[in-house]
C-alpha cells in the first residue's frame, strides 16, 4: 500500500510539474526577450519546486482542503494555457502563482503545527505512563515497607519475651493447638501459667475466644 501510494504522489507531482512549467514558459515567451533555453530550464526547475511541495503538503496534511485547491489550481493552470493570448494573461498567471506561494506557505504552517500537536501528544503520553510506573513502583515500595514492618514488628514482639517465657509460651500453645483449641482447655492452659506476659500474650493469640474465658 504505501508503495501503490508514493506511485501516486510520483504521477501527481509530474502532472504539476507538467502545467506549471508549461503555464511559466508560455508566459515567459510573451515578454520581449522571449523564452530561451536558460529560461526554459530556470522555469522548469521553479515549476518542479511548486510541484513537489504541493505534492508534499497533501501527502502530509492528510486533509480534503489541499486536495481541493491544488486541484482548482491545476485546473486553472490548465485553462490559462489553452488560452494564452487572452487579454490580462500576464496579470492573471501573476495572480495564480501568487495565490499559489500563499497556499504552499500556508499549508507548510499547517504540517508544522500538526507536527508540533503530534510531538506534544507523544510527550504527553510518555510522561503519563512513567508516571503510572512511578505509581506501581511506589505501591510495590509500600508493600515492602509494610511487610518490613510486619517482620521487625513481629521480632520486636518476640524479643519481648525471655527465653524462658518463650518456651512457656510455646508449651501452652502446643497445649491448646493439640486439643483443637477448645475454651476449656484455654482456660486450663491460663490458670497453669503465672508469668503475666505469657498469659496476656496467650490471650491475644486466641482474642476470638476471650468472652468465653473471661
Amino acid at each position: 500500500m504505501e508503495k501503490t501510494i508514493k506511485i501516486m504522489m510520483i504521477a501527481l507531482c509530474a502532472h504539476l510539474l507538467y502545467s506549471n512549467s508549461e503555464l511559466l514558459i508560455a508566459a515567459q515567451k510573451m515578454s520581449a526577450d522571449g523564452c530561451n533555453v536558460f529560461d526554459t530550464v530556470v522555469l522548469s526547475v521553479f515549476a518542479l519546486a511548486y510541484s513537489l511541495i504541493s505534492t508534499i503538503c497533501v501527502y502530509h496534511v492528510e486533509k480534503y482542503l489541499p486536495v481541493m485547491i491544488f486541484a482548482i489550481l491545476d485546473g486553472f493552470a490548465v485553462y490559462l494555457r489553452i488560452n494564452v493570448n487572452q487579454e490580462y494573461f500576464l496579470l492573471i498567471v501573476s495572480l495564480f502563482f501568487g495565490f499559489y506561494t500563499f497556499c504552499l506557505i500556508s499549508f507548510v504552517f499547517l504540517i508544522l503545527r500538526q507536527n508540533r500537536n503530534k510531538k506534544q501528544n507523544e510527550i504527553e503520553n510518555e510522561n503519563a505512563q512513567q508516571k503510572n510506573i512511578s505509581v506501581a513502583q511506589k505501591n510495590i515500595s509500600d508493600s515492602q515497607k509494610n511487610i518490613l514492618g510486619t517482620s521487625t514488628k513481629a521480632i520486636e514482639n518476640k524479643k519481648d519475651f525471655s527465653e524462658e517465657e518463650i518456651s512457656v509460651y510455646n508449651n501452652a500453645r502446643a497445649k491448646i493447638n493439640g486439643s483443637g483449641k477448645k475454651p476449656e482447655k484455654i482456660s486450663q492452659v491460663l490458670a497453669e501459667i503465672e508469668n503475666e506476659n505469657v498469659k496476656q500474650k496467650i490471650i491475644e493469640t486466641y482474642s476470638y475466644q476471650q468472652t468465653t474465658l473471661f
